[in-house]
């Protein structure tokens, strides 16, 4: 069995951090990880917030040990059940309403944050605190208007804690949660000048969980590269990056990149029925689309090379970036293969006029000399005859003939000529028709699969 440390026989867990006595050492445990990496939060704010955090992550470490299996839980609960109960120290109730809000007691949290304003009321933590806790309880709001009604008053509560900071003792953490008020209405210039104030006064790196936050509000003033180095920062350096926070990293690097290598991420409507930067690219001509962006995310990913962060944190991000440059290089292909299909200009749709058809009127004349001469011979005396009538009529007779059957070749030459043609040009368009249908179809499967592989990423 291992042995409970002595220093935290003396101190009730349950009541110094919110935890349940019921629940099981299991989930005792995955509270322990939950409120360490709220603390851990706070570890980077200077003076006496981030002596207390450290303080609290140490007594943290301690739960740990006591809640690492049930027989070092049960020894230590048998430990407090013998020792008194001390009441007579005041309640701190901006400690209770924190408390209460890092377990997630959100009814417990927000009567406790009324208390310290109406007992601590010169203190800006009192707003602090009731400023998150209107943020998260507007994050899971019914309705928009519901939602946006909680974020004013978290503003309203965080611009108190501001002009209560006359000292600017807590500088950090009331220009934090104003920012990140500010952003989540919208406001995302109040929300960077707010955001920015909090970064001078850190003295370590900025933490991921405000990295994120920030991130997404200079996306909002269209500095994506301000946006992205926050976002690659917080995977390369901060010791304080959880699974669950680098899941939010991820999520505003995908947000800030999107905005940066599509042009027209702005024009996407949540609201209407184009949901995302890919479907909008559908419906927009496809020459335009493909070739900046696609340079842009090439960019992106020699950028996140040069960071140089573990393979662990920079897995997903670089996964993104490829697959983007992997579906963009199918569009320029079908780009390509499009601009390479045969052009049937109006010049290729000229074909050869077909001559006049043969006017038989020069037949029936023939046929009316050869019948003239004809008669003419039998009717005319014999002594009136010189000779030179039938080779004179026979030579016309000849000559419409001649000019009949030469005029009748000539049209059917210049008709089999125009049959050849419209055969040619017919042959032409079939291959233009079958080039433009494998160019048009070209990659399709292929960029569906990585467009919904993208998508799955940003959920």
């Amino acid at each position: 069995m291992t042995s409970t440390p002595q220093r935290t026989a003396n101190l009730d867990y349950y009541q110094e951090f919110g935890f349940k006595r019921k629940e099981s050492t299991d989930q005792l445990r995955q509270d322990v990880e939950r409120i360490r990496r709220q603390w851990r939060q706070l570890a980077v704010l200077s003076g006496n917030k981030g002596a207390e955090a450290s303080e609290k992550l140490r007594l943290l470490a301690d739960a740990a040990l006591v809640f690492q299996d049930d027989a070092s839980r049960e020894a230590y609960d048998q430990a407090l059940l013998s020792q008194p109960v001390d009441d007579s120290t005041p309640i701190d109730w901006i400690a209770e309403a924190r408390k209460y809000y890092f377990v997630d007691d959100d009814d417990a949290a927000r009567a406790a944050a009324s208390k310290a304003r109406a007992v601590h009321g010169n203190d800006p933590q009192s707003y602090v605190i009731s400023a998150w806790i209107e943020l998260r309880e507007g994050s899971r709001a019914n309705g928009k208007k519901e939602q946006r009604n909680h974020y004013k008053r978290a503003r309203d509560h965080a611009s108190n804690a501001y002009i209560l900071d006359t000292h600017e003792e807590n500088v950090v953490d009331v220009n934090y949660v104003r920012g990140e008020a500010f952003r989540l209405l919208g406001k995302h210039k109040k929300a960077v000048e707010n955001f920015e104030r909090a970064f001078e006064a850190i003295e370590a790196g900025v933490p991921s969980d405000m990295a994120w936050r920030a991130a997404y509000s200079y996306v909002g003033i269209d500095d994506c590269d301000t946006a992205i180095e926050l976002c690659l920062e917080a995977l390369r350096h901060n010791d304080d990056l959880d699974a669950e926070t680098m899941e939010y990293v991820q999520y505003a690097y995908y947000y800030a990149i999107e905005h940066a290598c599509f042009p027209f991420a702005n024009e996407v409507d949540e609201d209407d029925y184009i949901q995302d930067v890919y479907q909008f690219q559908e419906y927009r001509p496809f020459e335009d689309s493909s070739t900046a962006p696609l340079q842009e995310f090439r960019k992106e990913l020699s950028r996140l090379d040069s960071k140089e962060i573990p393979e662990k944190r920079s897995g997903n991000v670089r996964t993104f970036l490829q697959l983007n440059i992997q579906r963009l290089e199918f569009m320029q292909k079908r780009v390509d293969m499009l601009g390479a299909v045969p052009k049937i200009s109006d010049k290729d749709r000229e074909l050869p006029k077909v001559s006049k058809q043969p006017n038989p009127i020069i037949l029936v004349i023939a046929v009316v000399l050869t019948i003239a001469s004809i008669f003419a011979s039998y009717v005319t005396p014999s002594d009136l005859r010189d000779g030179s009538e039938p080779p004179i009529m026979t030579t016309i007779i000849v000559g419409l003939i001649t000019i009949y059957v030469i005029w009748l070749a000539i049209y059917h030459q210049s008709k089999n000529e125009r049959k050849q043609a419209e055969e040619r040009l017919k042959e032409k368009i079939n291959q233009a028709d079958e080039a433009h249908k494998s160019a048009d179809n070209y990659g399709l499967g292929q960029v569906k699969a990585i467009t919904e592989k993208l998508r799955r990423m940003k959920k």
